[in-house]
C-alpha cells in the first residue's frame, strides 16, 4: 500500500491509502475535532470491488463510511456509467472567460 497525507490551508489532513499495484484508493481517513467533547472524531471511507465504468475509468462498486468505527453509510452498485453521452465541449473553458484573481 501507498499512504498519502493531503493537508489543506486550514491544516486539516486527509490520509489516503492506495493499492500499490493498481494505484486505486482503498481507504481515506479524516480526523476532526469534536466540539462537544473536545476530542477527535475519525471518519473513514473504504472503497472496494472496482470495475470498469467506461472511458478507462475504474469505479468502486462497494463504498462504506464509518465514524469512530461505527458504520454510517454503505452503498453497493451493480453498474456504473461514466460520461455517458457527455460531449467534451461541456468541459472547455471559453477563451473570453474571466479568471478569478490570484491569492496573495
Amino acid at each position: 500500500m501507498e499512504i498519502v497525507d493531503l493537508t489543506d490551508a486550514a491544516n486539516q489532513t486527509v490520509t489516503v491509502t492506495f493499492d500499490q499495484d493498481t494505484k486505486l484508493p482503498l481507504r481515506e481517513v479524516y480526523r476532526r475535532r469534536n466540539a462537544q467533547f473536545k476530542d477527535f472524531d475519525t471518519d473513514a471511507t473504504m472503497f472496494t470491488n472496482y470495475h470498469g465504468a467506461g472511458h478507462g475509468v475504474q469505479w468502486p462498486t462497494n463504498v462504506r463510511r464509518e465514524r469512530n468505527g461505527e458504520k454510517t453509510f454503505e452503498m453497493y452498485s451493480n453498474t456504473v456509467d461514466v460520461n455517458k453521452n457527455v460531449a467534451d465541449s461541456l468541459f472547455t473553458v471559453p477563451e473570453k472567460a474571466k479568471t478569478p484573481p490570484k491569492r496573495k
